[in-house]
């Protein structure tokens, strides 16, 4: 008896304590909203100077990293003669 009744607490405690601690980690909503922005790079793209000029000019512009988050990717492609 004193078995079953331990068994039954555990699994009681396993499915109810994640209840009880969601809302120690969920997140608030503001009304500020974050922007993520990914720039993709590459050797000989024509885009990808101007792109970058104008990342670079955002602050003056009063974007901050609190407002957006950029993430710069380089990109190399395979020159397909060398590799066969």
């Amino acid at each position: 008896m004193f078995k079953q009744a331990c068994r039954l607490l555990t699994l009681f405690s396993l499915f109810t304590s994640p209840v009880l601690l969601a809302s120690d980690w969920q997140a608030e909503t503001s009304n500020k909203h974050l922007v993520v922005m990914e720039l993709f790079t590459a050797e000989g793209c024509g885009l990808c100077p101007p792109a970058e000029k104008w990342v670079k000019q955002l602050p003056d512009k009063g974007v901050t990293n609190e407002d957006i988050v950029v993430l710069n990717f380089h990109v190399d492609y395979l020159d397909e003669k060398k590799a066969g």
